[in-house]
Formats: C-alpha cells, sequence, structure tokens
C-alpha cells in the first residue's frame, strides 16, 4: 500500500484527477460552444463581439482551452515518463478525430459542390487536402466557399492545432531530457517575455506551419496552465484566488499600455480558467464524454453551410448550426475519440501494473 501510494503521487504531484474533483469538462464544452457563438458573427458578416476591449468571445474561449490543456497536459506529462508514449498518447487525441472530418469536408461536402463535375473533383486533389487537413496543414478549401460572406475557406478554426501540438512538443522535450515540473514556470517566463516582443512589434511569421506569434502569445497560456499545475498545493486557497482575480483585472482595465493590456488579459483568463476547474466539482459530465473536440473542429465547417446555404435569419441558423456540430461532435467522440483515447488509458494502466508487480 505505501508502495502504491509513492507511485501514484509521483504520477499525479498535483492531486487532481483528471476527471474528478474538477470541472475542466464543462469548461472546455463552453469554450467550444463560445468559439461557435462568436464565429458566427464573423461568418456572417458581421464584427465579432469583444470583450474588456481585449478578444472575442472565441479569442478568450482559445485562451481557456490552452490554460486547461496545459495545467491537465503537463500532469500527463510526469506520468508518461519519456517523449515517445507521451506523444503518442497526444497523437491519438488529435489526430484520428481529423479524418472523419477532413472526409466530412472534401468528400462529403465538396462532392456536394461539384456534383456536376463528380468525377474530376474526386480524382483530383482531394485526397491530398485531406492528408494535408490530417498532418495539421491549412489545406486550402477555397473552392467549397467561393461566394461565401466569408470566402477564405471551411476550415478557419484549424489554426490552433498545430499551435497546441507545438506545446506537446515542448512538453514532450521536458519529458525527455529532466521531467522536472521547476522547469515550467522557465518556460512560462520565456514565453512571457517573446509575448511581450511579438505584440510590441507586431511580429509575425510561419514556422512548419505554426504561426509564431499565435504560439508565443497562446503557449504562454499554456505554461502559465502548466506551471500552475505544478504548483497547485501554494496557490488554491480562496483568499489567494480571489485577490489574484481582483488585482489582474484591475490592472487589464487600467493599464495605458496595449502590451501590458493584452498580456494581462492572457494571464486574467488563464487564471480564471484554473481557478474555476480546480474549484467546482463537475456533477453532469464526470468523464462520460468530452464534445468540446468534436464541437471545435465541424462548427466551421457547419456554420458556413447553414449561413451560406439556407434561407434564414442570423439566430435561427446559429441554432441550426449548433444541433448539428453537437450531433457531429457527440458521433466523433462516440465512434472515433472515445476509442483511442481508452485504448491510451488501457496502456497507462498495464504500464502502472507493471511498476507495481515489480
Amino acid at each position: 500500500m505505501v508502495l502504491t501510494t509513492r507511485i501514484l503521487s509521483a504520477t499525479n504531484p498535483t492531486g487532481i484527477a483528471m476527471h474528478r474533483n474538477n470541472c475542466f469538462d464543462i469548461i472546455r464544452l463552453v469554450a467550444a460552444l463560445m468559439v461557435l457563438y462568436s464565429h458566427h458573427f464573423a461568418l456572417s458578416g458581421f464584427n465579432e463581439p469583444v470583450i474588456a476591449g481585449f478578444e472575442s468571445p472565441g479569442g478568450i474561449a482559445v485562451i481557456l482551452f490552452f490554460a486547461i490543456s496545459g495545467f491537465l497536459i503537463s500532469q500527463s506529462g510526469l506520468r508518461s515518463g519519456d517523449f515517445a508514449s507521451f506523444m503518442a498518447k497526444r497523437c491519438r487525441r488529435i489526430f484520428p478525430a481529423l479524418i472523419p472530418c477532413s472526409i466530412f469536408v472534401f468528400v462529403i461536402i465538396g462532392s456536394a459542390f461539384h456534383s456536376n463535375d463528380l468525377t474530376s473533383y474526386l480524382s483530383g486533389d482531394v485526397l491530398y487536402k485531406i492528408l494535408q487537413t490530417v498532418t495539421l496543414q491549412n489545406a486550402n478549401s477555397r473552392d467549397l466557399t467561393d461566394g461565401f460572406i466569408y470566402p477564405s475557406g471551411m476550415l478557419g478554426s484549424l489554426w490552433s492545432l498545430p499551435v497546441e501540438f507545438a506545446c506537446y512538443l515542448v512538453i514532450g522535450l521536458v519529458v525527455s531530457v529532466t521531467n522536472s515540473p521547476r522547469l515550467y514556470p522557465a518556460i512560462f517566463a520565456s514565453f512571457l517575455v517573446a509575448a511581450c516582443y511579438v505584440i510590441k512589434t507586431g511580429y509575425s511569421d510561419f514556422f512548419f506551419n505554426v504561426p509564431v506569434d499565435l504560439f508565443v502569445t497562446r503557449g504562454m497560456c499554456f505554461f502559465l496552465g502548466a506551471s500552475m499545475s505544478m504548483s497547485i498545493k501554494h496557490w488554491n486557497k480562496t483568499s489567494i484566488k480571489i485577490f489574484s482575480v481582483v488585482m489582474v483585472s484591475i490592472y487589464l482595465a487600467t493599464a495605458t499600455s496595449g502590451v501590458d493590456h493584452k498580456i494581462s488579459g492572457y494571464i486574467l483568463f488563464t487564471i480564471i480558467a484554473i481557478f474555476i476547474g480546480v474549484t467546482f466539482n463537475d456533477a453532469l459530465i464526470k468523464g462520460r464524454f468530452d464534445y468540446s473536440y468534436g464541437i471545435y473542429i465541424y462548427a466551421f465547417p457547419v456554420q458556413q453551410l447553414c449561413i451560406n446555404t439556407l434561407n434564414v435569419g442570423f439566430y435561427t441558423s446559429m441554432i441550426l448550426s449548433t444541433v448539428i456540430t453537437i450531433t457531429l461532435a457527440s458521433l466523433s467522440w462516440h465512434f472515433v475519440e472515445k476509442r483511442f483515447l481508452f485504448r491510451s488509458k488501457r496502456v497507462t494502466e498495464k504500464a502502472t501494473d507493471s511498476v507495481l508487480s515489480n
């Protein structure tokens, strides 16, 4: 029993169970719906709402995603113990769901839009575009959105996936080199400095399809979440959480510098996501399902279709988009994502049992 306790403590130093004693699943679900809500304005030709003069609801939702991901994935890294097993779990989370999603866009929707020349369309670069999407490249889908209000493509929300995958690689390197939780604050500090630079200078470039400016700003949120995960025993008190939110909120509201305003906004919504997540228990989902990823990847193409092909009003198309997207997300979870995640969980449990038996 003592050996078991020590091993479990070492593999989960924060003491936060993945789906118990927190409400991160609910926050992710709400965040995914926030992205849908926010994008509906832009895809309909309107300006997205802006919260606190900082970001749109969709932009804030992405911050919540990165913050929670950093908080939880850093724990996964400590449990994995080596680069290969850690990245294998991350790949099983991201890539399988992209296969049916890309088929939905380029085969089903594409065939409907090219029905007059279907053979030529399917024998063209459809497979190439599917492979581009699955490998986190920006596949060109403008032939499907020609004449749409927002003609830039069908998969506009997928920009964040290579950014998040790059964050996974950083954690993977930590796991392979030292696997020490003490390294995460230093990584966060590095991203903070880089974020200040790109915000101040407007620097923008791509590296392996990863937008550098978005990588350092969202990565800052990711590794702040990771740092908070490693130090939860030091700040998880009601007085500290309230004081932190109030002080950063005041700073955000009174900041005169654009850099200060942006950085304080990223920090504020990151700590809010983590504080809420660890303070309240999930009495609804309890780890039974996670539709947030499916909602995130399917919402954009579904909204493009509902807005541009149905003769309905703004809120009607939003409701229809929400219903269809949640349906597709549920199918994605139950028939694709869950199978790969449970396989990952079984492998982890076998590894733990092997350690305990020695």
